[in-house]
């Protein structure tokens, strides 16, 4: 008989925290600390999901994320869903999938017993159904939400000092707000799971393994232990700005899109080159701040070794 001789509190959150489905990672916008990265994907890698592939993987969700329980492979059941949240669609931005209105009419008509939310950048107005609700990111707001937000690309191994990568998914069950409240969204993409929509984004843009199949028969999550989920994040929290609430200077706030740290320099690819970005590094334990004019440039300067 096999011996678990690991944990279950991270297969368990995951479990219980709010099913998604990513539908595109095309966007109307790109905001420098977008955390799906929009704007920063090559065009060979822009994507918008197949209907078929929707509607399987609702089915998939209605089946074995939305209610329910599961049991994990120590043999504990664990309630599905557990704050009961609708299925959320998210980007990119889903309002621009070029079957936008077939996608509406799959969610309000096949699928009316469930409910869905959209997290939408609210570019494109949203109209009414009994069985779906909005999440307007903040980012289209002029007055920001969260204070001491730190934009995605701010990797906190720069600022802070530890070069532990695992260090910031330890740090993330306390700091990052995406992973500790059960509103986090665990998305399928590509008929893949990962820890949160962040993850999945960097997965697709840097190829870096983060997620996992889909389990036929029963919730994704059930078969994983603690150490594989921590074996994932270590890969990509520490890239993260949610992963740790940065103390960083006056013009680091949550409308602040454009900085970027030496770590994740390379997702600024040629079809950003016209963003502006400001470098975010620190030199004998102070932060420094660097004007430049656009990512093209701060390329060049990692081409040749150097970063001011």
């Amino acid at each position: 008989m096999l011996k678990i001789t690991n944990t279950f509190n991270y297969v368990k959150h995951l479990i219980r925290t709010r099913p998604g489905i990513i539908i595109t990672n095309v966007c109307n916008l790109s905001c420098g600390g977008c955390y799906a990265q929009c704007g920063k994907f090559p065009k060979d890698k822009l994507w918008f999901i197949p209907l078929d592939q929707l509607r399987a993987n609702i089915r998939y969700i209605e089946k074995y994320m939305y209610r329910g329980e599961t049991t994990l492979l120590n043999g504990e059941k664990v309630n599905v869903n557990a704050e009961n949240h609708g299925i959320d669609l998210i980007g990119g931005e889903p309002t621009i999938h070029p079957e936008w209105e077939n996608i509406w009419k799959i969610i309000t008509q096949e699928f009316a017993n469930l409910k869905f939310m959209i997290s939408t950048n609210g570019r494109i107005p949203p109209r009414d159904a009994p069985n779906v609700y909005y999440h307007l990111d903040y980012k289209t707001k002029e007055v920001a939400s969260q204070h001491d937000f730190a934009p995605t690309l701010v990797a906190p191994i720069d600022i802070v000092e530890n070069k532990n990568p695992l260090y910031y998914w330890e740090s993330a069950q306390t700091d990052c707000s995406i992973w500790k409240l059960l509103s986090c969204v665990n998305p399928i993409y590509k008929n893949q799971i990962s820890i949160c929509s962040v993850a999945s984004s960097w997965n697709d843009l840097l190829d870096l393994d983060l997620g996992w199949p889909l389990n036929p028969n029963k919730n994704p999550f059930a078969n994983l232990t603690d150490k594989n989920i921590k074996d994932k994040a270590a890969k990509v929290c520490y890239r993260c700005g949610w992963s740790k609430r940065l103390r960083l200077p006056e013009e680091q706030r949550s409308e602040s899109y454009n900085l970027v740290s030496p770590t994740n320099l390379e997702v600024l690819t040629k079809n950003a080159k016209d963003k502006p970005y400001k470098l975010v590094s620190k030199e004998e334990g102070k932060i420094k701040i660097s004007g430049i004019k656009n990512c093209q440039e701060l390329i060049q300067l990692t081409f040749r070794g150097k970063i001011i």
